[in-house]
């Protein structure tokens, strides 16, 4: 496993996961020319690119996904989802008004799930809080720790009731990072010198939806293995394929899809959505 592999600007992966947010919790079963097509779109429309924004937008999804706008692709509805972004980004900003860092944005990707089912009240404020408490309880002292907690969604959305309590996050990081360590040799682990890349979180994501839609509740060895089946993907030395695989979580959500979901065919779907990114 090299996890120094592509990087990919913040512009196209926001739009890779508000994609993915988008056709998961859309009623209509895309198609991948589809998936592909409102990529572009948002990545058009919603000029976003810092690290806040990225954060933002994570924390902003459990509030515009699920709205009426999700069923209609349009200017009125990516005017509606950066206004909303922005507003999450101006909020969380008056907390910590520095830059945002890698931690602070591991910690909003577990927010984001954690809030998914949360419904009515002051949502913003109820998910920039949690947000704050997620950051502040869990460790993020080496790479290993922040790839258990890119993981974590895959057991948090095993919950059913959210937001999921910070004491059952905080064991989940524990516990994936336990079991990430019995798999990741010696030397993986030691060339782990930063966070892991996008290509690599690109990859949790992938593992997150196929566990997301199984009927069974998962242990954390099931979710670390699923995922070192899924590894390999990260390695690429093109963006657009980082750039699938998160869109490819996406399609796997979509209604449960769970014919997507051979993990010998996953590999050439997100070759075929690859080809379309690059048309």
């Amino acid at each position: 496993m090299e996890f120094g592999a592509v990087e990919v600007n913040n512009r196209d992966i926001i739009a890779a996961y508000l994609t993915t947010a988008c056709i998961a919790r859309s009623y209509r079963v895309e198609s991948t020319r589809n998936t592909v097509d409102l990529w572009k779109e948002l990545k058009l429309n919603i000029p976003l690119e810092s690290n806040a924004d990225l954060a933002a937008t994570m924390l902003s999804l459990p509030m515009i996904i699920g709205t009426k706008d999700t069923e209609t692709f349009d200017q009125t509805t990516y005017k509606s989802y950066h206004e909303q972004i922005e507003k999450t980004r101006i909020e969380m900003q008056e907390s910590f008004p520095e830059d945002i860092d890698d931690a602070q944005i591991a910690s909003a990707f577990i927010a984001n799930a954690s809030m998914s089912g949360v419904k009515g009240g002051d949502t913003r404020k109820k998910t920039i809080a949690h947000w704050k408490e997620v950051h502040e309880s869990l460790s993020y002292e080496d790479p290993v720790d922040y790839l258990a907690a890119y993981l974590s969604p895959a057991r948090i959305m095993d919950v059913r009731e959210h937001p999921v309590d910070i004491y059952m996050i905080k064991d989940m990081q524990a516990g994936l990072k336990e079991e990430l360590l019995k798999v990741l040799d010696d030397e993986a682990v030691e060339s782990m010198k930063e966070v892991p890349s996008h290509g690599v979180l690109a990859t949790c994501a992938l593992a997150a939806a196929y566990i997301e839609i199984s009927p069974k509740v998962e242990r954390f060895r099931d979710i670390v293995n699923t995922w070192n089946e899924l590894s390999h993907l990260a390695i690429s030395p093109d963006a657009e394929y980082v750039i699938a695989t998160v869109l490819m979580s996406g399609r796997i959500r979509d209604m449960d899809s769970m014919h997507l979901v051979q993990l010998g065919s996953l590999e050439s779907q997100i070759a075929t959505i690859v080809k379309l990114l690059r048309e």
